[in-house]
Protein backbone atom coordinates (compact mmCIF):
# COMPACT_ATOMS: atom_id res chain seq x y z
CA UNK A 1 0.00 0.00 0.00
CA UNK A 2 1.55 3.33 -0.60
CA UNK A 3 2.66 5.41 2.25
CA UNK A 4 0.75 8.42 1.74
CA UNK A 5 -2.45 6.38 1.40
CA UNK A 6 -1.80 4.23 4.68
CA UNK A 7 -0.97 8.09 6.38
CA UNK A 8 -4.30 9.37 5.39
CA UNK A 9 -6.21 5.69 6.77
CA UNK A 10 -4.23 5.99 10.12
CA UNK A 11 -5.50 9.76 10.49
CA UNK A 12 -8.94 8.55 9.93
CA UNK A 13 -8.80 5.99 12.22
CA UNK A 14 -7.11 7.94 14.47
CA UNK A 15 -10.03 10.87 13.94
CA UNK A 16 -12.59 8.13 14.02
CA UNK A 17 -11.31 6.62 17.35
CA UNK A 18 -10.75 10.21 19.29
CA UNK A 19 -13.97 11.25 18.08
CA UNK A 20 -15.88 8.08 19.69
CA UNK A 21 -14.07 8.52 23.03
CA UNK A 22 -15.13 11.88 23.26
CA UNK A 23 -19.10 11.03 22.99
CA UNK A 24 -18.80 8.10 25.48
CA UNK A 25 -16.91 10.57 28.06
CA UNK A 26 -19.85 12.88 26.91
CA UNK A 27 -22.35 10.12 27.58
CA UNK A 28 -20.54 9.17 31.08
CA UNK A 29 -21.04 12.72 32.46
CA UNK A 30 -24.77 12.69 31.34
CA UNK A 31 -25.63 9.75 32.92
CA UNK A 32 -24.74 11.56 36.59
CA UNK A 33 -27.19 14.48 35.70
CA UNK A 34 -30.49 14.54 35.91
CA UNK A 35 -30.82 16.86 32.78
CA UNK A 36 -32.48 16.10 29.56
CA UNK A 37 -30.83 14.33 26.93
CA UNK A 38 -30.46 14.82 23.07
CA UNK A 39 -28.44 13.72 20.12
CA UNK A 40 -27.61 17.78 19.66
CA UNK A 41 -27.00 18.29 23.66
CA UNK A 42 -24.43 14.94 23.66
CA UNK A 43 -22.85 16.09 20.55
CA UNK A 44 -22.55 19.80 22.17
CA UNK A 45 -20.93 18.33 24.92
CA UNK A 46 -18.51 16.15 22.93
CA UNK A 47 -17.93 18.42 20.53
CA UNK A 48 -18.97 16.44 17.28
CA UNK A 49 -21.39 16.51 14.19
CA UNK A 50 -24.90 15.44 14.98
CA UNK A 51 -24.33 13.43 11.47
CA UNK A 52 -21.18 11.21 13.39
CA UNK A 53 -24.00 10.06 16.16
CA UNK A 54 -26.87 9.59 13.79
CA UNK A 55 -24.54 7.17 11.59
CA UNK A 56 -22.88 5.13 14.47
CA UNK A 57 -24.14 1.91 14.81
CA UNK A 58 -22.99 1.81 18.19
CA UNK A 59 -23.17 4.99 19.96
CA UNK A 60 -26.52 5.59 18.73
CA UNK A 61 -28.79 3.61 20.19
CA UNK A 62 -26.80 4.30 23.67
CA UNK A 63 -27.83 8.24 23.26
CA UNK A 64 -31.53 7.17 22.27
CA UNK A 65 -31.98 4.79 25.21
CA UNK A 66 -30.44 7.22 28.08
CA UNK A 67 -32.66 9.94 26.37
CA UNK A 68 -36.07 7.33 26.53
CA UNK A 69 -34.97 6.89 29.95
CA UNK A 70 -34.73 10.60 30.67
CA UNK A 71 -38.08 11.34 29.15
CA UNK A 72 -40.33 8.47 31.08
CA UNK A 73 -38.53 9.83 34.37
CA UNK A 74 -41.11 12.33 36.61
CA UNK A 75 -38.99 15.79 37.39
CA UNK A 76 -38.49 16.28 40.93
CA UNK A 77 -40.65 19.58 40.28
CA UNK A 78 -43.42 18.79 37.92
CA UNK A 79 -45.87 20.01 40.84
CA UNK A 80 -44.68 23.35 40.04
CA UNK A 81 -45.00 23.00 36.06
CA UNK A 82 -48.90 24.52 36.15
CA UNK A 83 -47.56 27.52 38.11
CA UNK A 84 -44.44 28.50 35.60
CA UNK A 85 -47.05 27.88 33.20
CA UNK A 86 -49.53 29.97 34.09
CA UNK A 87 -47.16 32.36 34.77
CA UNK A 88 -45.44 32.11 31.39
CA UNK A 89 -49.10 32.69 29.97
CA UNK A 90 -49.86 36.23 31.96
CA UNK A 91 -46.91 37.33 30.71
CA UNK A 92 -47.47 36.30 27.06
CA UNK A 93 -51.01 38.44 27.58
CA UNK A 94 -49.33 41.59 29.57
CA UNK A 95 -47.01 42.03 26.16
CA UNK A 96 -49.66 41.27 23.74
CA UNK A 97 -52.11 44.03 25.50
CA UNK A 98 -48.92 46.31 25.49
CA UNK A 99 -48.56 45.76 21.83
CA UNK A 100 -52.06 45.99 20.60
CA UNK A 101 -52.02 49.73 22.82
CA UNK A 102 -48.52 50.50 20.95
CA UNK A 103 -50.04 49.83 17.49
CA UNK A 104 -53.38 51.42 18.53
CA UNK A 105 -51.66 55.04 19.47
CA UNK A 106 -49.23 54.72 16.56
CA UNK A 107 -52.85 54.90 14.00
CA UNK A 108 -53.74 57.91 16.15
CA UNK A 109 -50.89 59.61 15.57
CA UNK A 110 -51.08 59.33 11.81
CA UNK A 111 -54.81 59.47 11.28
CA UNK A 112 -54.18 63.26 13.11
CA UNK A 113 -51.19 64.49 10.90
CA UNK A 114 -53.27 62.82 7.54
CA UNK A 115 -54.91 66.54 7.69
CA UNK A 116 -51.70 68.19 7.20
CA UNK A 117 -51.66 67.00 3.67
CA UNK A 118 -54.63 69.06 2.47
CA UNK A 119 -53.27 72.19 3.45
CA UNK A 120 -51.98 72.85 -0.52
CA UNK A 121 -55.63 73.55 -1.11
CA UNK A 122 -57.49 74.78 1.90
CA UNK A 123 -54.06 77.24 3.64
CA UNK A 124 -51.76 77.65 1.15
CA UNK A 125 -51.87 80.59 -0.85
CA UNK A 126 -49.15 80.61 -2.41
CA UNK A 127 -47.81 78.00 -1.32
CA UNK A 128 -44.17 77.40 -0.66
CA UNK A 129 -44.05 73.89 -1.17
CA UNK A 130 -43.71 72.75 2.73
CA UNK A 131 -46.86 71.44 2.59
CA UNK A 132 -46.07 69.01 -0.47
CA UNK A 133 -43.08 67.63 1.94
CA UNK A 134 -45.28 67.07 4.77
CA UNK A 135 -47.66 65.10 2.41
CA UNK A 136 -45.22 62.95 1.50
CA UNK A 137 -43.30 61.94 4.45
CA UNK A 138 -46.65 61.24 5.99
CA UNK A 139 -47.50 59.03 2.86
CA UNK A 140 -44.13 57.06 3.50
CA UNK A 141 -45.20 56.69 6.84
CA UNK A 142 -48.63 55.07 6.10
CA UNK A 143 -47.07 52.84 3.20
CA UNK A 144 -44.61 51.27 5.92
CA UNK A 145 -47.36 50.95 8.07
CA UNK A 146 -49.13 49.14 5.34
CA UNK A 147 -46.13 46.33 4.96
CA UNK A 148 -46.78 42.93 6.69
CA UNK A 149 -44.99 42.89 10.41
CA UNK A 150 -44.35 46.74 9.86
CA UNK A 151 -45.06 49.27 12.38
CA UNK A 152 -42.73 51.28 12.40
CA UNK A 153 -39.36 53.02 10.19
CA UNK A 154 -37.13 50.94 12.89
CA UNK A 155 -38.74 48.00 11.73
CA UNK A 156 -37.82 48.43 8.28
CA UNK A 157 -34.10 49.40 9.32
CA UNK A 158 -33.93 46.26 11.45
CA UNK A 159 -34.85 44.28 8.46
CA UNK A 160 -32.03 45.95 5.72
CA UNK A 161 -29.76 45.81 8.84
CA UNK A 162 -30.02 41.87 8.75
CA UNK A 163 -30.15 41.46 5.13
CA UNK A 164 -26.61 43.73 4.91
CA UNK A 165 -25.21 41.19 7.56
CA UNK A 166 -25.86 38.72 5.76
CA UNK A 167 -24.65 39.37 2.39
CA UNK A 168 -21.69 40.74 4.24
CA UNK A 169 -21.25 37.36 6.26
CA UNK A 170 -21.20 35.18 2.83
CA UNK A 171 -18.74 37.23 1.38
CA UNK A 172 -16.23 36.63 4.45
CA UNK A 173 -17.07 32.60 3.52
CA UNK A 174 -16.13 33.50 -0.49
CA UNK A 175 -12.84 36.01 0.69
CA UNK A 176 -11.99 32.76 2.95
CA UNK A 177 -11.64 30.42 -0.53
CA UNK A 178 -10.65 33.59 -2.42
CA UNK A 179 -7.54 34.18 -0.80
CA UNK A 180 -6.87 30.29 0.09
CA UNK A 181 -6.72 29.80 -3.54
CA UNK A 182 -5.25 32.28 -4.58
CA UNK A 183 -2.93 33.04 -2.21
CA UNK A 184 -3.77 36.46 -1.14
CA UNK A 185 -2.37 37.03 2.32
CA UNK A 186 -3.56 40.33 2.75
CA UNK A 187 -7.54 39.28 2.03
CA UNK A 188 -6.61 35.96 4.22
CA UNK A 189 -5.36 38.10 7.25
CA UNK A 190 -8.19 40.48 6.83
CA UNK A 191 -10.83 37.76 7.01
CA UNK A 192 -9.37 36.52 10.78
CA UNK A 193 -10.10 38.08 14.31
CA UNK A 194 -7.12 38.91 16.15
CA UNK A 195 -7.81 35.88 18.49
CA UNK A 196 -9.33 33.63 16.15
CA UNK A 197 -8.70 30.58 16.16
CA UNK A 198 -8.89 28.11 13.58
CA UNK A 199 -9.32 24.28 14.34
CA UNK A 200 -8.38 22.47 11.07
CA UNK A 201 -8.57 19.31 12.76
CA UNK A 202 -8.72 17.71 17.11
CA UNK A 203 -5.17 17.62 16.70
CA UNK A 204 -4.35 20.98 14.45
CA UNK A 205 -5.60 24.19 16.32
CA UNK A 206 -4.05 27.41 15.51
CA UNK A 207 -4.92 30.59 17.76
CA UNK A 208 -4.34 33.91 16.86
CA UNK A 209 -4.08 35.40 13.43
CA UNK A 210 -0.54 35.12 13.44
CA UNK A 211 -0.37 31.62 13.78
CA UNK A 212 -3.38 31.08 11.05
CA UNK A 213 -1.79 33.05 8.26
CA UNK A 214 1.81 30.50 9.29
CA UNK A 215 -0.48 27.38 8.97
CA UNK A 216 -2.03 28.85 5.42
CA UNK A 217 1.54 29.42 4.26
CA UNK A 218 2.46 25.56 5.41
CA UNK A 219 -0.26 24.64 2.74
CA UNK A 220 0.82 27.14 0.00
CA UNK A 221 4.23 25.48 0.49
CA UNK A 222 2.64 21.68 0.88
CA UNK A 223 0.65 21.94 -1.96
CA UNK A 224 0.84 24.34 -5.65
CA UNK A 225 -2.70 24.47 -6.55
CA UNK A 226 -5.72 24.28 -3.93
CA UNK A 227 -9.67 24.96 -5.00
CA UNK A 228 -12.33 25.39 -2.33
CA UNK A 229 -15.51 24.75 -3.28
CA UNK A 230 -18.06 25.84 -0.64
CA UNK A 231 -21.84 25.46 -0.71
CA UNK A 232 -25.18 25.46 1.61
CA UNK A 233 -23.68 28.62 3.97
CA UNK A 234 -26.13 29.36 6.66
CA UNK A 235 -26.06 32.00 9.12
CA UNK A 236 -27.55 32.67 12.16
CA UNK A 237 -27.36 36.62 13.34
CA UNK A 238 -27.71 37.30 17.11
CA UNK A 239 -26.27 41.57 17.02
CA UNK A 240 -22.63 41.80 16.78
CA UNK A 241 -22.15 38.19 16.75
CA UNK A 242 -23.29 35.17 14.87
CA UNK A 243 -22.72 31.62 13.90
CA UNK A 244 -22.51 29.99 10.43
CA UNK A 245 -22.49 26.21 8.72
CA UNK A 246 -21.15 25.61 5.41
CA UNK A 247 -20.06 22.70 3.41
CA UNK A 248 -16.64 22.24 1.12
CA UNK A 249 -15.27 20.06 -1.17
CA UNK A 250 -11.01 20.73 -1.55
CA UNK A 251 -8.90 19.45 -4.60
CA UNK A 252 -5.19 19.88 -3.92
CA UNK A 253 -2.05 19.41 -6.42
CA UNK A 254 1.01 17.34 -4.62
CA UNK A 255 4.57 18.43 -6.23
CA UNK A 256 4.44 14.94 -7.72
CA UNK A 257 1.64 16.52 -9.80
CA UNK A 258 -1.27 13.88 -8.38
CA UNK A 259 -4.22 15.12 -6.67
CA UNK A 260 -5.63 14.32 -3.46
CA UNK A 261 -9.36 15.28 -2.97
CA UNK A 262 -11.34 15.90 0.88
CA UNK A 263 -13.14 18.15 2.51
CA UNK A 264 -15.73 18.37 5.14
CA UNK A 265 -18.06 20.46 6.89
CA UNK A 266 -17.12 23.89 8.27
CA UNK A 267 -19.15 25.64 11.66
CA UNK A 268 -18.42 29.11 12.46
CA UNK A 269 -18.46 32.06 14.70
CA UNK A 270 -18.51 35.51 13.81
CA UNK A 271 -17.91 38.69 15.24
CA UNK A 272 -18.59 42.14 13.84
CA UNK A 273 -15.52 44.79 15.16
CA UNK A 274 -15.90 48.34 13.20
CA UNK A 275 -18.96 47.56 11.44
CA UNK A 276 -16.69 44.44 9.71
CA UNK A 277 -17.83 41.16 10.26
CA UNK A 278 -14.87 38.36 10.53
CA UNK A 279 -14.47 34.65 11.25
CA UNK A 280 -13.84 34.33 15.35
CA UNK A 281 -13.63 30.83 15.01
CA UNK A 282 -13.88 28.04 12.37
CA UNK A 283 -13.87 24.16 12.75
CA UNK A 284 -13.64 21.40 10.45
CA UNK A 285 -16.11 18.47 11.11
CA UNK A 286 -17.32 15.56 9.04
CA UNK A 287 -13.67 15.57 7.25
CA UNK A 288 -13.08 13.04 4.61
CA UNK A 289 -9.83 12.08 2.09
CA UNK A 290 -10.15 10.52 -0.19
CA UNK A 291 -7.03 8.08 -2.01
CA UNK A 292 -4.46 10.42 -4.28
CA UNK A 293 -5.62 10.89 -8.05
CA UNK A 294 -4.06 10.11 -10.73
CA UNK A 295 -1.33 12.90 -11.59
CA UNK A 296 -2.95 15.69 -13.87
CA UNK A 297 -2.36 15.38 -18.16
CA UNK A 298 -3.08 19.30 -18.20
CA UNK A 299 -0.49 22.04 -18.27
CA UNK A 300 2.23 22.60 -15.49
CA UNK A 301 1.98 26.09 -14.28
CA UNK A 302 5.22 28.10 -14.46
CA UNK A 303 5.92 31.17 -12.38
CA UNK A 304 8.27 32.64 -15.63
CA UNK A 305 6.57 35.15 -17.49
CA UNK A 306 5.35 35.12 -21.50
CA UNK A 307 9.10 35.38 -23.56
CA UNK A 308 9.52 37.96 -25.74
CA UNK A 309 10.74 36.19 -28.78
CA UNK A 310 7.06 35.19 -30.44
CA UNK A 311 9.13 31.78 -31.64
CA UNK A 312 9.67 30.76 -28.34
CA UNK A 313 6.14 31.34 -26.80
CA UNK A 314 4.56 27.85 -28.78
CA UNK A 315 5.26 26.06 -25.95
CA UNK A 316 3.34 28.69 -23.43
CA UNK A 317 0.25 29.86 -23.37
CA UNK A 318 -1.87 32.07 -20.98
CA UNK A 319 -5.07 30.31 -18.69
CA UNK A 320 -7.13 31.76 -16.27
CA UNK A 321 -4.61 34.64 -15.73
CA UNK A 322 -1.53 32.57 -15.19
CA UNK A 323 0.94 31.27 -17.84
CA UNK A 324 0.72 27.75 -18.71
CA UNK A 325 3.14 24.87 -20.19
CA UNK A 326 2.06 22.86 -22.64
CA UNK A 327 2.48 19.28 -21.62
CA UNK A 328 5.09 17.55 -23.74
CA UNK A 329 4.15 16.50 -26.71
CA UNK A 330 0.86 18.58 -27.25
CA UNK A 331 -0.38 20.14 -30.28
Amino acid sequence: MNRSIEALATATRRRREQTESAVEKALKAARKTRTPVSVTSIARAAGVSTDFIYRHPVLRPQVEALRRARRDAVPGDAAHAPDAEAAASTLVRRLTQQLAADRRKHREKVANCRPLSLRHTANCSPCDGTCRGEAAALRAISTVSSLPGMTTLQDLAARLDRVEAELALHRLAHDYCVSADHRDPVRWKAIWTADAVWETSSDQIFTGNEAIRAAVEQQWQAFPIMQHASANHTVEIDGAAATGRSDVVVLAQLPDHRWIAGGGTYEDEYRCEGGIWRIARRRVVRPFDLAPLAPSDGPVYVDEPVPANPGDADELYQSGGRTCRLPEGAG
